[in-house]
């Protein structure tokens, strides 16, 4: 056989998002309420340069006012966590769905938490006049509390409860921000994930040899997918591990796997590799040969040294599935959503602290 019909075409593959799967559903709802946030961005617009605009109208600058709340706090939301949110999905959707959930608890937690400020500001939202009361639009001097005329409480009391809703409601959208921003740099940077690989061998007809399922690291980001070499200290799998191999079988009989590489931690030295004819001895000649192939192939490879496939290997598929990343990137990525609301009411705090500092400073050569 010459050296071009022995060349092996090594293809590595990803998982992808599915079309059709939940990934993309949500990405379509996340894209629907994009396009209704810009909407109700113009509706609010309308509103605050064609609404009602004084309190001295009464009852409808009140449903004015509540209804220009909702529409921009609405708004404003579902614009800005479009971009966060669909890169976060498209990193969750290639990992493992019980780290995937792991790694959305904190923004699905901070969603849930705005979804129900969102709905009690919707219901229960007044614009308050501290000067009138909040049912009947009765004028109230500053010492009374409750309305002479109806009863009702003065509204300084709701006015309080609004301002925390509102905080909360922030505070969780940072978050929400922070995490999906946090999630979004996960899957762009290459790191080393841990992945389950799925290895088919073929040859020169495009028959199956064998399947190979393995543990291993892989250096690679999950947005990007980077190709280039495969195997080796410079390729994408870096390190393999707990492999099995097991032949092709199109009679849909039972097929068992035979470990061709050891677990993680132990190495493959020779004696390993002598004992592996012996295992394979239930195997068709042409699958045990090509999968000690493969063991020693890529063994060699992922120590830094050149090696090639035997001649009878024609294909290398290999499937990527993604685990799991280093531990500290998703304590990382788990933390950016509170350290986003925490760094930006902490800058809040201070500046308004400054602000104040600045207004109460007494001016030189003012009496007293």
């Amino acid at each position: 056989m010459s050296p071009a019909l022995a060349a092996t075409t090594e293809i590595l593959l990803y998982p992808t998002s599915a079309a059709g799967s939940w990934s993309r559903l949500l990405l379509n709802a996340v894209q629907a309420l994009a396009i209704l946030g810009g909407l109700a961005a113009v509706a609010w617009l309308l509103f605050v340069f064609f609404g009602s605009r004084s309190p001295q109208h009464g009852q409808t600058w009140r449903r004015t006012m509540r209804l220009r709340m909702v529409l921009g706090l609405f708004a404003f939301p579902a614009m800005q966590l479009w971009m966060p949110l669909s890169m976060a999905l498209l990193t969750l959707s290639r990992l493992h769905a019980v780290w995937g959930a792991l790694l959305a608890l904190v923004p699905l937690v901070a969603l849930c938490v705005m979804a129900h400020d969102f709905v009690w500001l919707a219901r229960f939202w007044r614009a308050v006049d501290p000067t009138r009361c909040s049912a009947c639009e009765h004028p109230l001097l500053d010492r009374q509390t409750v309305c002479p005329e109806c009863g009702a409480p003065r509204a300084m009391a709701s006015g309080g409860v609004q301002s925390r809703v509102h905080a909360r409601f922030v505070i969780a959208l940072l978050c929400v921000m922070g995490g999906g921003f946090g999630l979004m740099a996960l899957g762009a940077a290459p790191l080393r994930w841990s992945a389950n690989l799925l290895v088919e061998l073929e040859d020169d007809d495009g028959q199956g040899i064998a399947t190979i399922a393995a543990s291993g690291t892989v250096l690679t980001s999950v947005l990007g997918l980077d190709s280039g070499e495969v195997y080796g200290t410079h390729g994408i799998v870096r390190e393999v591990h707990d492999a099995a191999a097991a032949p092709v079988d199109t009679t849909g009989a039972r097929v068992f796997f035979v470990p061709i590489l050891p677990p993680e931690g132990r190495v493959a030295d020779e004696t390993w590799f002598a004992a592996l004819p012996t295992a394979l001895a239930s195997f068709p000649p042409q699958t045990a040969v090509a999968s000690e192939s493969w063991a020693r192939t890529v063994r060699l490879r992922c120590a830094g040294r050149e090696a090639d496939f035997a001649p009878t290997i024609a294909k290398v598929e290999t499937l990527v599935d993604f685990l799991r990343p280093p531990a500290w990137a998703v304590i990382a990525a788990m933390m950016s959503g509170p350290l986003t609301a925490l760094v930006v009411f902490g800058a809040w705090r201070l500046t308004m602290l400054r602000i104040g500092r600045a207004a109460n400073r007494p001016t030189i050569g003012a009496p007293g």
